[in-house]
């Protein structure tokens, strides 16, 4: 749910592309309190920010998490 950034321009999640944000349209398909379904062109494996959306930038430089 925190990847979730809506800033009036529709729904966007941020992947994390050599070490910068980059942001990524979705389509909601259904919400709730705790998650969020979407669709959206990802490759497998791909890193997204989870908290924080609403701070970041175009290209702006971000670390990677170890999972």
């Amino acid at each position: 749910m925190g990847a979730i950034d809506e800033r009036g321009s529709g729904p966007r999640i941020w992947r994390v592309v050599d070490g910068k944000a980059t942001p990524t349209p979705v389509k909601l398909l259904s919400i709730d309190l705790e998650t969020a379904r979407i669709a959206a062109d990802l490759p497998a494996g791909a890193r997204v920010v989870a908290v924080g959306t609403h701070l970041l930038e175009p290209g702006m430089a971000v670390r990677d998490q170890a999972r």
